[in-house]
């Protein structure tokens, strides 16, 4: 187990894109010096973007029209081709929609027009890079980046900065933040598949592209067909400028499609992240790589890696995120000696393995089997409340009303109840499915979703694409009704198609071949519960499912480093700031918790919630 000392010093990515008059010329823009900038200047207003660290590099042309800074690997005429993407953008006056709609994979595009002297920011369909923006109307200046950390950083320095408390309850209630919110006043985050232009002191936005939800008609198999081709074509894209590929590798459905997917003569670098090498995930993925012929490298996992990263992890999710799933940090020597571009599947549970779709689990003896049927949703007047009580990845297990004060609590209650009201009404003017209205409003923007942190930890050491970004596969999960996703029936038949071989391996959670049909599956479940009843060890609890990692609980509890961090929320006085948190409670019931007792409010996703923001505020 690598220790303390093993690990490098982390360096975090940042950039910064700003558009203000040439004088006088704004303070520093990121909050670490150094780093490089592109510039340009017209009509007494500049543009810069600076930047260090970021994986791709930013690229920048100059053309007759326009001067274009580009992050990530844009794919047109199913390429990759940031030079021929930006050559399109600097060197036209106007970009047809239909062109923007045409450009396929992750960017973030800047546009700095020299004939009108405004500014414009176009992102993908995935919102693969965050973007946050400020405009600050008291100097006319207009700030962006991928990064909150560095926006909330300027506004500090700027003396702008304020809270905006009703989405750190948000955060504490779902997790996440909903919608285009953040929590700082005046900073706002842009959807996906945006313009946005910042012009004479104005911003205006437009979507150059909506989901389309019109469902197909062909069977489940044909589906699955479908998907195992858009799959290929997608690595096929994606790996289409000849680098070293490495791929995410995990004992799940998603990595284990993505790798079949790769054509066998150029199967890449397998990377898993796992405690230890005799884990049943590194175990699973390590078969897995050795049947397609792939190099495989263990990342191990240090038990204290979420202490030990803390104040990196809460920069990259901004307060906004839990920072706990930020696994990648201190492996960038061993990753980057044998790729220089890593590929993985993050967002393919939300379009093919259902994993938001609302399903009633079918039980045995009071517990939960793996498999589920889809459960009927309300009526769309009764979504609302339905969402907040059942949104999939909200804080489960506590009850945060108890750490509100009475005061506050009518006020958080209404924010809340209309933020989940302006996603529903978004949601219902593009389709009118009830499943597909829930799980837009789970997935509306991808870089939002719980386990970002996930990819912003690999941002900070290497270029990484993810192969379920891409157009024709979006548009392919839109189009599948939801009884073919629940229990992830389409890509598992998927998975049969492309690779038998790796259906048939055990899954490290279930230790069952993600090949077993539903009846089987339930089956050894069932078998398993029998004779864990009648064993002499029946007072234990059984291991079914088997997590990779621990619980939030058991980290809070066991890990040291981490208990000490949990214990010193109850007298933070970074989150005192928060007016709406009942302190005195929170430490009344914090100690008891840790100390392994129930019926006092707070769980493990709540305590992690909490020192996520604790963390990103008191920097």
């Amino acid at each position: 187990m690598p220790s303390t000392t093993d690990i490098e010093t982390i360096s975090l990515p940042g950039f910064m894109a700003a558009c203000h008059a040439t004088a006088p010329r704004p303070a520093q823009l990121l909050s670490s010096a150094g780093g490089k900038s592109f510039h340009s200047e017209s009509g007494g207003i500049r543009f810069e973007a600076v930047f260090s660290g970021m994986y791709p590099a930013p690229l920048e042309y100059r053309g007759s029209c326009a001067h274009v800074v580009l992050l990530g690997s844009p794919i047109i005429a199913g390429r990759i081709d940031p030079t021929l993407t930006m050559s399109m953008l600097a060197n036209n006056d106007i970009v047809p929609v239909s062109t923007l709609a045409s450009l396929n994979g992750e960017f973030l595009i800047f546009r700095f027009d020299k004939s009108d002297n405004s500014l414009t920011i176009i992102n993908d369909r995935f919102t693969s890079f965050p973007c946050y923006y400020w405009h600050d109307r008291s100097s006319g200046a207009f700030y962006a980046t991928p990064q909150f950390c560095e926006l909330w950083d300027l506004m500090y320095r700027k003396g702008k900065l304020r809270l905006w408390e009703e989405t750190f309850f948000e955060f504490l209630w779902f997790q996440r933040v909903l919608g285009t919110k953040t929590c700082a006043e005046g900073a706002s985050f842009l959807p996906d598949a945006s313009v946005l232009e910042f012009k004479n002191t104005r911003v205006s936005m437009f979507r150059y592209w909506q989901r389309n939800y019109a469902k197909t008609k062909l069977s489940q198999t044909r589906c699955a067909a479908a998907l195992g081709d858009a799959m290929k074509q997608s690595v096929g894209r994606k790996t289409s400028d000849g680098r070293c590929y490495g791929h995410f590798l995990s004992g799940g459905l998603a990595s284990r499609l993505a790798l079949a997917a790769f054509p066998q003569e150029r199967t890449p670098v397998c990377f898993t992240a796992a405690l230890g090498p005799l884990s049943l995930n590194a175990r699973a993925a390590r078969r897995m790589a050795n049947l397609r012929g792939a190099e495989h490298v263990l990342l191990e996992i240090a038990p204290d890696c979420r202490a030990r990263f803390l104040q990196e992890a809460a920069r990259i999710s901004g307060g906004m995120l839990s920072c706990d799933s930020a696994l990648f940090f201190g492996q960038q020597d061993k990753i980057c000696s044998h790729a220089d571009v890593a590929c993985h599947g993050h967002g393919f549970g939300s379009f093919f393995e259902g994993v938001c779709l609302p399903t009633q689990p079918a039980r045995f003896a009071g517990k939960n089997l793996q498999w589920g049927r889809l459960q009927a949703l309300p009526d769309l007047d009764m979504f609302c409340s339905h969402f907040i009580a059942e949104a999939p990845f909200r804080t489960r297990n506590a009850d945060i009303w108890r750490f509100i004060h009475e005061k506050d609590r009518k006020r958080l209650r209404e924010f809340q109840e209309e933020s989940v009201q302006e996603v529903l009404r978004l949601g219902e003017d593009l389709t009118e499915d009830p499943y597909d209205i829930w799980e837009y409003m789970c997935c509306h923007h991808f870089s939002r979703h719980w386990d970002y942190p996930l990819c912003g930890s690999i941002g900070t050491m290497i270029e990484q694409r993810c192969l379920s970004y891409d157009n024709e596969l979006f548009d392919l999960a839109l189009s599948m009704p939801a009884k073919y996703r629940v229990n992830a029936r389409v890509a598992r038949e998927a998975l049969m198609i492309l690779d038998k071989r790796l259906a048939k391996i055990r899954h490290p959670g279930t230790n069952l071949p993600l090949a077993s049909s539903f009846m089987k599956h339930t089956f050894y479940e069932l078998a398993g519960y029998v004779r864990h009843s009648l064993s002499s060890t029946k007072g234990e609890h059984p291991q079914f499912p088997e997590s990779a990692w621990r619980s939030r609980e058991h980290a809070f509890r066991q890990d040291p480093a981490l208990r000490i961090a949990a214990e010193t929320l109850a007298k933070s006085e970074t989150l005192a700031q928060l007016s709406f948190l009942d302190m005195g409670k929170l430490k009344k019931s914090l100690r008891s918790w840790l100390d392994g007792h129930s019926n006092n409010g707070l769980s493990g996703d709540l305590v992690q919630a909490l020192l996520s923001v604790d963390a990103f505020l008191d920097q």
